[in-house]
């Protein structure tokens, strides 16, 4: 028998497991991201994740409206947006933490014996333990694939939407969700070539004219676009349709086969300045 007395506890204290999200993001003037906006249990390590995401999301949007490009409601999106997605993350959380808990229940004191019964008690625990508590280290879905299909800076997608799991991640340009990734024929990342201070137009297969419509429209409300030809038939595949809209965050603002028939109030919806 192995004996029970090798550790000793040195110091113990209660901590209380947290599952909030704030009601609201912003009051007036002041804007809450990180900590302040949401608190989760450690389980699927979503805390930093999500507190990142609320500042990508905010800063391209202060900075626009200090640039002067950004519209009058471009900041009441970040709620809009954001929020949403917080508490999809703690869904995502309790979940986690209900299967690590679980892995657990059954403990019991053989575990710790150096026999036969012990060792399979020991290996059946493994196993449960990793069928339950795989989803903390394999949730793609909730840590890339979260989108804003109901913001008001996001022009509707005709589409039917893509599947939306927490844990099987599926690539889409679904107007919303974040540019997957990819790379260059020369080997650069796509991501790389993307406007981090505007937006960015992928556009695939097409002629300059087509492209001019939408950026005449930008030049006009000083909105930056960046027009980036895509040709590599894995990218153009990647894209789904031939022109993508990229928002400074990568994420998807608009898409479809032809350019606009109205640009000027499609880069009105994308940058807060007229409601989709």
């Amino acid at each position: 028998m192995i004996s029970r007395s090798w550790y000793e506890i040195v110091q113990s204290g209660s901590w209380r497991p947290q599952f909030l999200v704030a009601e609201s993001f912003r009051r007036r003037r002041v804007f809450l991201a990180g900590d302040s906006t949401h608190q989760y249990m450690p389980t699927g390590g979503l805390g930093m994740n999500t507190g990142l995401a609320e500042a990508h999301n905010l800063a391209w949007k202060l900075a626009a409206c200090v640039k002067g490009w950004g519209g009058a409601d471009l900041l009441a999106s970040y709620e809009a947006e954001r929020r949403p997605v917080a508490l999809r993350n703690r869904a995502h959380v309790k979940k986690c933490a209900a299967a690590s808990f679980e892995a657990g229940f059954r403990v019991a004191d053989v575990k710790l014996d150096d026999t036969l019964e012990g060792k399979a008690s020991r290996d059946a625990l493994a196993r449960d333990f990793e069928a339950k508590t795989s989803r903390l280290y394999e949730s793609f879905g909730v840590e890339i694939g979260y989108r804003y299909e109901n913001s008001p800076i996001v022009v509707p997608d005709a589409a039917p939407e893509p599947p939306y799991e927490e844990i099987a991640y599926t690539p889409t340009t679904w107007s919303g969700a974040r540019l997957p990734s990819g790379f260059r024929a020369d080997g650069a990342a796509l991501f790389d070539q993307l406007d981090p201070c505007g937006f960015t137009l992928l556009a695939a297969g097409s002629l300059a004219t087509e492209c001019e419509g939408l950026a005449s429209a930008a030049r006009a409300v000083g909105l930056p676009l960046r027009v980036l030809a895509i040709d590599e038939p894995h990218l153009v595949a990647l894209l789904e349709t031939r022109f993508v809209l990229v928002r400074p965050d990568q994420h998807v603002a608009w898409r479809g086969d032809e350019p606009p028939t109205d640009p000027a109030r499609m880069v009105d919806v994308v940058r807060g300045a007229r409601a989709s």
